[in-house]
């Protein structure tokens, strides 16, 4: 009787791992599929509107305002400000949240601070949670 248990236990335990595998190697589940891809190119979800680079109580400051040009809302955004010096060579970087999440047509600003008072001029670009850089254009 205990032979027979565990003759189908182990034949249970196979198809269920079987069903698993089928189930992997054709996408099954409870996504839908019949929706299709969107494979067109992502244009520039941001525009940056605004920016100034000042220097106070020993700390360089970029301020400036974007604004979500996209059809979708933009959660944790990140602004990542690249400091130069006065060669154009990189001397800092630094990051940080953008004031408010956007939805379409909305702006928000970001501030970020550097110690490094060499630094003369800046780049910005923006990330999203993951770290995957968002398209954007300078409208300023």
């Amino acid at each position: 009787m205990l032979k027979r248990l565990i003759k189908w236990a182990l034949i249970g335990t196979a198809v269920i791992i079987g069903l698993a595998i089928v189930i992997g190697l054709t996408g099954g589940g409870s996504e839908s599929t019949s929706e299709e891809p969107d494979t067109s190119a992502p244009g520039p979800a941001i525009e940056v509107t605004e920016t100034s680079l000042s220097s106070e109580n020993g700390m360089i400051q970029v301020a400036g305002t974007v604004k979500n040009i996209s059809d979708r809302r933009l959660e944790w955004v990140s602004s990542v400000v690249t400091f130069l010096d006065d060669a154009g060579n990189e001397i800092d970087a630094q990051d940080g949240l953008i004031d408010q999440d956007m939805d379409p047509g909305q702006s928000s600003t970001f501030s970020i601070v550097s110690l490094n008072m060499d630094a003369v001029d800046f780049t910005v670009q923006f990330v999203d949670v993951d770290g995957v850089p968002i398209a954007h254009i300078d409208g300023r």
